[in-house]
């Protein structure tokens, strides 16, 4: 999934809300530029996802190393200690896993990346909804708990996917994503009759490709 990165311009609403500061100190949501740090965390957890998808560990070594480093950045900014060791916890298990080319295991971990900054991202606003994100998150959760065929975790993701799509769904429309929307649609219809494993992954890839065409109503 591409993201659209924007100048770092922030307001002290936008910085009070990255610091996680109490939120009497903004009344109003702040439409501020999402910082790059959190879009770059979020960016390199997917590409790990990605990459050791395709078993290609030389690569997913050296994406890991960028998302490191852009992660020491991040852990600059903010001050919830809780958030910053979550964040640790998870490159943690990320560099014993590649390191190990595990497949699943850094597949499930690059994702809760993606799913933290996403969160983190919340109170900027972004352009592409965080909903929108999460609707590519969850998709990613299809496939890894279909290759694992955890029966539980898929009806969750399905679940959370189907809920998730429902709050975001008229705002796609409302941008003019009828079609899109549509399609989502149809798709989401599929996951709801999924009854096996096997179900689940057909469908996945499907919704991680829409998911694509959802954040273009939101940026064209």
């Amino acid at each position: 999934m591409r993201r659209v990165r924007a100048s770092f311009s922030v307001s002290f609403c936008a910085l009070a809300a990255f610091a996680m500061l109490p939120s009497a100190f903004c009344a109003e949501p702040t439409k501020a530029a999402t910082p790059p740090s959190i879009a770059e965390v979020g960016e390199l957890g997917e590409n790990v996802y990605d990459l050791a998808k395709d078993n290609d560990w030389t690569k997913a070594e050296a994406k890991l190393a960028l998302l490191v480093k852009e992660a020491e950045s991040l852990h600059a900014q903010v001050k919830d200690e809780k958030a910053k060791g979550k964040l640790d916890k998870y490159l943690a298990a990320l560099k014993t896993s590649v390191a190990a080319k595990d497949q699943p295991v850094t597949m499930q971990q690059a994702n809760k990346v993606t799913k933290f900054a996403a969160d983190l991202s919340a109170p900027f606003h972004p352009q592409i909804p965080v909903d929108v994100t999460m609707l590519d998150y969850y998709g990613r959760e299809l496939e890894v708990w279909s290759a694992a065929k955890n029966d539980k975790k898929l009806k969750k993701a399905a679940d959370s996917l189907e809920t998730t799509w429902a709050k975001v769904r008229p705002s796609v429309k409302e941008h003019g994503g009828e079609k899109q929307a549509t399609t989502f649609d149809g798709l989401v219809a599929k996951l709801k009759a999924a009854t096996s494993a096997e179900q689940y992954k057909g469908v996945a890839t499907p919704i991680l490709d829409e998911v694509d065409n959802l954040e273009k109503v939101f940026t064209k």
